[in-house]
């Protein structure tokens, strides 16, 4: 039976307490993904997702319609299309974006040891709705699971057979 430490990824990116939730979006932006574990020095003291950043930003923005924490895309788009001139724009984030992470990460974490099996894993991602798993070690982050990683061990058995990609045009 696989374990969190045979299919968790040991090189985590992660961010610190008081980097800005611009440094968060611009790091999800740049690596194409939707969270990321926040450490004050070895330990791990909360996650920060992009939901955690819509919710913040439909808080903080007058008149704004109700964000859906869906697409970044459409969140981008209805805050551009809300306020309307760029000067408004630029002092509305301005004003968003040097908000310390502390302030809006999720600090209630569900996590798993190196040693917890696989299934395990995955009934409490599915569970609590979460898609990253932090995995530590004397609270120490050592790992992260995500459900591509869930993923890879549920094919694995079937990895040699041959897919055929459709093609367009």
């Amino acid at each position: 039976m696989k374990r969190a430490r045979d299919i968790m990824s040991g090189d985590v990116v992660y961010l610190h307490p008081n980097d800005s939730i611009f440094d968060a979006a611009k790091l999800f932006s740049e690596l194409d993904i939707h969270g990321l574990p926040v450490v004050r020095g070895e330990r791990l003291v909360g996650m920060i997702t992009v939901t955690d950043i819509v919710k913040f930003i439909d808080i903080k923005i007058d008149n704004l319609p109700e964000l859906k924490s869906g697409s970044l895309t459409d969140v981008v788009i209805t805050i551009f299309k809300t306020l309307k001139s760029s000067e408004t724009l630029e002092r509305e984030m301005h004003k968003i974006s040097t908000t310390k992470i502390e302030d809006i990460m999720t600090k209630d974490l569900i996590t798993v040891s190196q040693n917890t099996p696989f299934i395990e894993i995955a009934k409490l991602m599915e569970e609590h709705k979460i898609h990253r798993m932090p995995v530590v070690s004397r609270n120490r982050l050592v790992g992260i699971i995500t459900g591509v990683d869930l993923m890879k061990v549920m094919i694995e058995p079937h990895a040699r057979r041959k897919v055929k990609i459709p093609k367009t045009g």
